[in-house]
Order: C-alpha cells, then structure tokens, then sequence
C-alpha cells in the first residue's frame, strides 16, 4: 500500500482557524471576517532575481518579481517590515499580519518562515498564530532562498510550540486557522486546550468554519478535551502528507471533527490516544452534512479508552480508501473502527493487528450502512464477539474482501451478524477461530446472504467452525465452498436455519444442488504451530490458493441469476467449455477456474 510521504516526521505544521459561530464559541477579533476574493497559493517566480537589501518599509510591498513575500527568520538582526532575509520579522504572526494588509491589495501574499523555535504563548493562553484570509504560510526555510522550491524542510525544522519557555504557561490553541490560508511545512507541538467552551478543543490547530489548507507538517504532543491536535467545525480544509503524533484528548485524539466535508490525504495517525472514543479520529454529524474522506493513510498504534482504537463515527457518511489500520486498541468496541449511524465505505482497506477488549476486534459496525470493497481483514482479536468485524443492523456489504485469521473467544472468529441481512459476496473467510462460530456466527435473526464465496479452514472449540445459526437466524449460501471447517461446517441451534444451493458442502448438507464433494482447491491453508499446553491458541493460520484446479466439480456449476458478473480479483467469468451444467459459466466460490 501507498506510504505517506511524511512517515518519518519530518516536516512541519499545523494551523488554527477560527471564524466564531453561535455554539461553537466567539472570539473578539473582527479581522478574522475580513472578506477576500481569492489568492495565488505557493507559485514561484521562474526568474531568481535579488531583492532589494532596503526596499524601505513600502506599504503593499512587491519584490522585483512582482512577488508578494514577507520574511521571518526569529534569528533576524534587522527586523524591520520584513521584506527581505535581511530585514525579516522575528516572529511569525508579524510576517502574517503584514502579509493580509498586502494581500487584501494584491490578491495573496506568502510568508516565508526559517527554520528554528518559535512560540505563539506570550503573556495568556488565548495567545495563538492567527492564519488570515488570502495568506499562505511557509516553514523549513535555511534563509537565504530566492526561490520557494529551494526550501528544505526536513533539514531546517520550523516549530510552533504552545508552551512559555519556561513550561508555566501554554496556549489553548497553538494555530488559529482561517479560510483562503494555507500553512505548509510547520511543526506544531504543545497545544493544551484544556479551558472552557470554544478553549477546550483543539490543542494544535483550531478550525472554526475555515477551509485551510494543511500540508507537509507534523502536529505532534497537543492536548484537549477534544481534539488533542485539531478541532474542526464545517467547510472544507484538507491535510496532506502530514503527521498526527503522540496527541491525546478525552475524546478524538488527534482530531475531533463536526460536520463538514475535511478531507486526509497521504497521513499518519501514529500512537494518539484518546480517554474515551475515537483514539485518532473522532467524526461526528450534528444537524448538517458531514462527509470525512481518508485516502492513502495509516493509521497505526492508535489507542481508545472506549470505541474506535483509530475512528470512531456518529453519523457522518465516511469514504476510507487505500488505508492501513494497524496495531489499534479499543477499550470497548471496534479495535480499528466504530461507527454508530450514517455510512461507511471502505475500499482497499488493510484492517490488521487491531484488539478489542469487548466486541468487534477490527470493526463493528451499529445502524450504519457499512461497504467493504477489496479489503483484508487480518489477525484481529475481540475478547468477546467478532475477532474480525461485527454488523448490527447494518445493511452492509462485503465484496472481494479477505477476512482471515481473526479471533473471537466467544462469537464469530471472522464475522458476527445481528439483526442483519447482509451481502457477502466473494469473500474468502479462512482460518477464524472462536467459541461459536469460528468463520461466521450468525446470532438472533440475522439474515446474512453468500454468494460466490469460501469458508475453509475455520475452528470452533464448540459448534460450527465454518457457520453458526443462533435463534431464528436465516443465513442464505448460494454459490459457495464450507470445506475443512472444524468441528463442522455448519450448526444451526434454537430455530436457526441456513438455506443453501448450489454448494459443496462438507459432510453434505440438505439444498438443491448442493454435495459433498472435494472443490480441489489449488493449495489448501493450514495451521501451522502448537504443541503447547493450549494448541488452539499458539496455531498461526497460513493462507492457501483458493483457485480451482481441472475437474474440479464447482466449475460452470452455479445459479447465475444471483452471481456476480466477476470473481474476486476482476476477472469476468470465463467459458470453460465442458464442465458444469449447460450453458453455465460462473463457478462455484470466489474465482474463476482458468485452464
């Protein structure tokens, strides 16, 4: 999977916006509303022409280039209106300030900050950096650069620490943000939003309707209530590659979220912890859209007091893709992921290593429309139900994904429904372990459907080590493959009842066109290890190849009324004349037979 291209915290930043709305808090600062209409961004002159040593202090001033530039170097020894490196600003939110009063003339303006240790306390913990409209914030400056592409923000790190030098004082927010900014290459640390309302979230960046730009920063040991490193309310600010590290907050441990459409490219959520829900990210909706996307993230060693050992979601209609969710932990529910109401789609998700200390090892999922497209749900552990994901009341979908190797001690290794029905389809679940229901406990009147799919190599210490039918569930298995689940394949109790048809299951099972014979997959998976005083736990699942071999019976022989048009990798059904019924071409399970 892609990597973020800040994995090594490397470069800096983090900004906080704050434009006041009723329930959201005020701030005295009328400057924050100033309207603007637009700005240049980060462009660089193609020309390296030398600016003026002396320019003078010119109200509006341009360089040679045409270009709108203040300068900020906190190692100045001229700093007069910062025009020049030689006659920079010694702080940042001088360089800001000056930048607004010109780029409300010039249509945007930048900052250019050198690296070094500067603080937004002064003398109150209401002090912060305060982003304007229309000015877009640079660090990682050696300073002496004509050219914004010639910076080096790995090798000059800019810091903006909330703290007093002494360590007495700290800011409640370290960067206030603002629409039409952007703040590029910073690292932000030492936020502590632990005041009242708006002060109580948000240590690192606060952004109150303001759609910032974030990009190449590291926000890293901020705390809050909420949102140790950020708190968003509304619009659209977007992060890119930046690091979330070692925040913490009662709730959102990096980020707590409402409403609004923010967006996460190419980031980490590294060892941020929250008190209760949400160790990483913290989404919520609240009488307004709400609209999260993650793309080419990782989220790794995240902790939760309550649910969500990286996501917690009340709400919000989430898209997650190309993500890692690793090494998460979740006091209650949902190592990786919790999500109560409106919907998530995941695609090309890595749900991995995550532990639960109750349900929903990987994910649990309750009144939400969950999707799950092309994704692996590996070695997750709930000390309870659902070692791999839990669907309660869902209406979800599983599509193409891999669920193996997971660990419920009570119900459901792989997956558990509840008052459910949904669709599974090409979907492998091998080598799940539990109590009940080793790949699949279905519990009270879940109506889950397979289609198309495998359940192999499952274990149960008590009863159905590939599908457990509790009271009234109804589970439908159309298209598939049980084979060399243990103790059996299927165990239906207290009313429960699978339907199932055109199958192969082993030790045979009741269904039209359904038998008991070997699907001769190519390379079976095995357990391998034990030996020990408890062998059903020290066992390691290995996965096998689940393509058919020639003469397999599960080749042309499904109901193609129901099937997919494609197996699980994509390949669209090929004609394998000679096999199965007339006139069929779907196999059984989740690939296609290719001679």
């Amino acid at each position: 999977m892609h990597q973020p291209a800040m994995s090594k915290l490397q470069a800096a930043c983090a900004p906080i916006l704050l434009i006041a709305l009723a329930g959201c808090g005020s701030w005295d600062d009328d400057e924050d509303r100033v309207p603007f209409w637009g700005f240049e961004q980060d462009t660089d002159s193609e020309t390296e022409t030398e600016t003026p040593q002396d320019p003078g202090c010119q109200e509006h001033y341009l360089d040679l280039d045409g270009r709108c530039i203040r300068y900020v170097n906190f190692a100045s020894e001229n700093p007069e209106c910062g025009f020049t490196w030689n006659t920079a600003f010694t702080d940042i939110q001088s360089g800001i300030d000056s930048a607004f009063a010109a780029a409300l003339i010039h249509g945007g303006c930048q900052v250019w900050v050198a690296g070094g240790l500067y603080r937004s306390y002064v003398w109150s913990p209401t002090n912060s950096i305060k982003l304007r409209p229309g000015v877009s914030v640079f660090g990682g400056f050696a300073g002496t650069e004509k050219l914004l592409h010639q910076r080096d923000i790995p090798s000059h790190p800019t810091i903006i620490d909330g703290r007093e030098e002494d360590g007495a004082g700290h800011s409640y927010h370290v960067v206030l943000g603002s629409s039409d900014s952007i703040l590029d290459g910073f690292i932000v640390q030492g936020g502590l939003a632990d005041g009242d309302p708006p002060h109580h979230r948000g240590g690192g960046l606060y952004l109150n309707a303001a759609s910032t730009k974030v990009r190449n920063c590291v926000l890293r040991e901020n705390r809050a209530i909420d949102g140790g490193a950020v708190f968003i309310y509304a619009l659209q600010p977007s992060f890119a590659d930046t690091v979330f590290q070692d925040n913490e907050a009662v709730n959102g441990g990096a980020v707590y979220s409402i409403n609004g459409f923010p967006s996460f490219t190419d980031v980490e959520f590294l060892d941020n912890r929250a008190d209760i829900d949400g160790g990483a990210v913290f989404f919520e909706q609240h009488y307004g859209a709400c609209h999260p996307k993650l793309a080419e993230a990782v989220l790794e060693s995240n902790a939760a007091g309550g649910s969500g050992g990286a996501v917690y979601n009340r709400g919000c209609s989430i898209k997650i893709d190309n993500v890692e969710l690793e090494g998460n932990t979740a006091g209650t529910d949902g190592g990786a992921v919790a999500t109560y109401g409106g919907s998530v789609i995941m695609e090309n998700v890595d749900v991995r290593g995550n532990a639960a200390v109750r349900d929903g090892g990987g994910i649990l999922a309750h009144m939400t429309k969950i999707e799950l497209n092309r994704s692996v749900i590996h070695d997750n552990r709930a000390n309870r139900d659902a070692g791999g994901a839990y669907l309660i009341t869902t209406f979800g979908k599983i599509f193409s994904t891999r669920v193996t190797g997971n660990r419920g001690s009570r119900n459901g290794g792989g997956l558990a429904v509840l008052f459910d029905s949904p669709w599974v389809v090409n979907t492998t679940v091998t080598g799940n372990r539990a109590t009940s229901g080793g790949g699949v406990h279905n519990g009270p009147r879940a109506e889950p459907t397979l289609i198309n799919c495998l359940l192999h190599g499952n274990r149960a210490l008590l009863a159905g080590g590939g599908l457990f039918n509790a009271e009234l569930a109804s589970p439908e298995i159309v298209n598939s493959i049980l084979w060399g689940d243990l103790p059996d394949e299927i165990r239906n109790e207290d009313g429960g009842m699978a339907a199932a048809r055109f199958s192969t299951i082993q030790g045979g099972y009741p269904g039209h066109h359904v038998f008991d014979l070997d699907p001769l997959l190519a390379k079976e998976g095995h357990w391998h290890g034990g030996g020990g005083d408890d062998e059903f736990e020290e066992y390691v699942w290995v996965d096998g190849d689940y393509s058919l071999t020639g003469g397999s019976p599960c080749i042309d022989f499904s109901d193609e009324t129901v099937a997919p048009s494609h197996d699980a990798s994509g390949q669209f059904w090929a004609e394998t004349p000679g096999h199965g019924l007339p006139g069929i071409k779907v196999d059984m399970g989740p690939f296609d037979y290719i001679p």
